[in-house]
């Protein structure tokens, strides 16, 4: 899953880039490219979620092992197909206490960025949303749903 996962994912973002708009109206989605990520930093691959700027440019992601990152895509100008990923910088997520998430507590799935920088992560395992103010914070508790004790 883990180079699937990340192919589909960066070819989708080049994929929701390339959508131009006239006069606030969305044009049709149309395929750029494809983009294989490789790296050898520690904890690299297994990425899960991915949030794309609006700049098309800026992004964040999470691994299945609890990593989070930043980085930025280089695009080629006359055809907006992703030409490299530079500037990659991660880190293990903490939980409220400060330590590094483990074992059932690390498998982050998804995420979203709001406006502010605040980050949004969701969790498989011990099902749950996390808040945190920077990605290197400890994260902010958000109450866990009582439905989310049924999930598998």
């Amino acid at each position: 899953m883990r180079t699937r996962t990340i192919v589909a994912l960066i070819a989708a973002a080049g994929v929701l880039v390339s959508l131009g708009s006239s006069a606030g109206s969305p044009s049709r989605a149309e395929f750029v490219g494809s983009y294989r990520w490789k790296g050898d930093a520690v904890g690299f691959g297994g990425f899960s979620g991915l949030e794309l700027a609006d700049n098309g440019t800026d992004f964040w992601t999470v691994s299945d092992d609890g990593l989070i990152a930043k980085g930025q895509l280089r695009r080629d100008p006359a055809t907006g197909v992703i030409t490299s990923v530079e500037g990659f910088e991660g880190n293990i997520l903490k939980i409220s206490t400060g330590e590094k998430v483990t074992k059932i507590y690390n498998d982050a799935e998804g995420l979203a960025v709001a406006k502010d920088g605040t980050i949004y992560v969701s969790f498989e395992g011990y099902h749950r949303v996390a808040m945190y103010p920077t990605m290197t914070s400890d994260a902010i508790r958000i109450p866990r749903p009582q439905e989310f004790n049924g999930m598998q």
